[in-house]
């Protein structure tokens, strides 16, 4: 059996539902005019990426926040879930971790899936994803931008 990366809260999966789409600018806009959290989301996003699509989607346990972003036919995907109940509790790795980068006592698991660069964390208020067409130099810029500006 393959071995995945995920957080785990041990609850049965419903499937999100999406919300109504209003106009966003950035995920830190969708955040705050939804009063959440903005204090995870990258301010650095790689040169040439252009913001495409911004998603909503809540179930009773959580609300999932993605922003979609474009450079030519690359793709780059941020995605934050808010729990509204509990946050994780359990972490399942993987083999294909690279590395486990810390800033400000918070554990970003960096891996590589086939031509994709993933970050994984968890905050207080969100388990979070970065995935990309990057190098992994790139992958820490945007940790390194998380909260700043």
């Amino acid at each position: 059996a393959e071995e995945t990366f995920s957080f785990y809260i041990g609850a049965e999966y419903i499937e999100p539902t999406p919300k109504e789409m209003i106009e966003y600018e950035s995920l830190n806009d969708i955040l705050e005019k939804n009063n959440r959290d903005t204090s995870c989301v990258p301010r650095w996003i790689p040169k040439g990426y252009i913001l495409d699509d911004i998603v909503i989607s809540e179930t009773p346990m959580q609300e999932t926040y993605v922003a979609i972003y474009l450079y030519e036919d690359r793709l780059l995907k941020i995605s934050l879930q808010s729990y509204l109940s509990s946050i994780p509790e359990k972490i399942e790795f993987s083999d294909e971790i690279l590395e486990i980068y810390t800033v400000s006592g918070i554990d970003y698991y960096i891996m590589k899936n086939n031509n994709l660069t993933q970050a994984a964390w968890i905050t207080q208020n969100y388990e979070c994803y970065i995935s990309g067409e990057l190098t992994t130099e790139e992958i820490k810029i945007m940790i390194d931008s998380i909260g700043k500006g």
